[in-house]
């Protein structure tokens, strides 16, 4: 598609160090869900391409919008470079010594690879499958340290090997995008006593990433998982993309701990459920999955008997259980320890 130009070009002998063609980042759609599948936010985008993104690279993308009514274009040839290599130099496109591979000759509005068709005329959205056939690249590989893959587009000039000093300015660009295949390590969970009525209350040692500590995970809930499960979490394993029925997710926690509602989950007293927890750091890479902890539902009999002993009276609807969490039933304990001393003294005093 043509876009009509609306401001003089500068001499073709202009110096600029990534180009001044108005084409920017706008996207990165990948395999997830929510914002972990399409991030259109600046600080999104920032973040970068993540280990789940080239795991799946045939369904991810990433995309490139022109700045309409700016200058006239109507296709766009692509070359990348990693590192410190931006490709603006004939000798980095040249054979045999390149050192810069080209992606293809992609028309405004198209794509390439895997990606789908953009909806709009003045982008061009690039798959990350047709990026990782151009070359043998490590930057997806799992555990790989955080790379910069500079994009280097040129305007209407098929297969361009030529100096970016013999073309205008505003007919080439260079944008640099981040590559983070290296998830953070997977969480511990602290040792405990993990039984209660309603809800029991998980904890999990803090997990550092890139030199920080993690501030989101991810936890995984598979009712009577603890009995052979469906075999959808395995402890140490990769962590499914999908939600399906055999478990629940739950996103954005930001401490260190999770309350399990056990009356939620279907299960009968006696039964127990597998919990798990991930760490994702900023880039959306999520660790594997922890080993699981088993949390088993169990009756906390004895509180009304022991006031209503006490009192004489019917106990409290309200407090006919004390369940949630070991917490819970040590309160519980310390409860009929002071019942106990205060029947004692009622009876001394008589």
């Amino acid at each position: 598609m043509l876009l009509s130009i609306a401001c003089a070009l500068p001499s073709p002998k202009a110096e600029a160090q990534s180009g001044e063609m108005p084409l920017t980042v706008t996207a990165i759609d990948g395999p997830g869900w929510g914002e972990d599948r399409r991030r259109v936010r600046q600080e999104d985008i920032a973040r970068g391409v993540n280990f789940v993104d080239c795991e799946n690279a045939s369904d991810t993308w990433i995309e490139f919008t022109l700045a309409p009514g700016s200058v006239t274009v109507q296709a766009l040839d692509l070359w990348i470079g990693v590192g410190a290599e931006t490709c603006q130099s004939s000798s980095s496109r040249t054979p045999p010594s390149e050192t810069c591979q080209r992606v293809g000759y992609i028309q405004l509005g198209g794509s390439t690879g895997s990606a789908p068709d953009p909806d709009e005329d003045n982008v061009v959205a690039i798959g990350l499958d047709a990026v990782l056939a151009a070359g043998e690249y490590s930057f997806c590989d799992f555990g790989a340290a955080v790379s910069t893959v500079n994009f280097f587009f040129v305007a209407d000039n098929e297969n361009f090997r030529g100096d970016v000093g013999t073309i205008e300015a505003n007919h080439w660009r260079i944008l640099p995008v981040k590559f983070d295949a290296g998830p953070p390590n997977a969480p511990t969970f602290k040792d405990g006593d993990y039984a209660g009525d309603r809800e029991v209350v998980v904890e999990w040692n803090p997990v550092t990433a890139g030199g920080s500590e993690t501030t989101r995970y991810r936890v995984y809930v598979e009712p009577r998982g603890c009995d052979g499960g469906s075999g959808a979490l395995v402890g140490g394993g990769r962590p499914p993309i999908d939600v399906t029925e055999a478990f629940t997710r739950s996103e954005r926690i930001t401490g260190t701990s999770f309350a399990v509602r056990l009356s939620n989950l279907g299960l009968e007293i006696g039964e127990s459920a597998a919990v798990y927890v991930t760490a994702m750091d900023e880039a959306y890479n999520e660790s594997n999955l922890s080993e699981p902890i088993c949390v088993t539902r169990v009756p906390t009999a004895g509180f009304c008997a022991a006031y209503e002993a006490a009192e004489g009276e019917p106990c409290p609807s309200s407090c006919s259980t004390v369940g949630g969490s070991p917490s819970s039933v040590l309160w519980l304990s310390a409860f009929l320890g002071l019942v106990a001393v205060y029947t004692h003294r009622r009876r001394f005093a008589r």
